[in-house]
């Protein structure tokens, strides 16, 4: 018998693991400042319950990331944290309420 083991997340909580992963990136401190100072904006819109405005400053951090892909951010390492942004824009544009 296979058991598979889901961990479901909030929104804010999937950002924090996005915050983690940049930290973890080893990118240059200006970069990473910028990149996390977007994604706690983010946070807080989502507690506000802004959630266009939490939408918007994950594209802003989204198009950061696009922009800096193979400079200041790896290249594997931008696809990986474009990818897990875009997957909490879904789910906070998927909500019901």
């Amino acid at each position: 018998m296979v058991t598979n083991t889901y961990e479901v997340l909030t929104p804010a909580g999937a950002i924090e693991r996005l915050i983690d992963k940049v930290r973890s990136s080893d990118l240059h401190k200006g970069t990473e400042n910028s990149l996390i100072a977007k994604l706690e904006s983010a946070i807080k819109s989502l507690e506000r319950g802004k959630d266009n405005a939490a939408v918007n400053k994950l594209g802003a951090f989204v198009n950061e990331v696009d922009a800096q892909s193979g400079k200041k951010i790896n290249a594997d390492d931008a696809c990986d944290l474009i990818t897990d942004a875009q997957r909490i824009i879904v789910a906070i544009n998927s909500r019901c309420y």
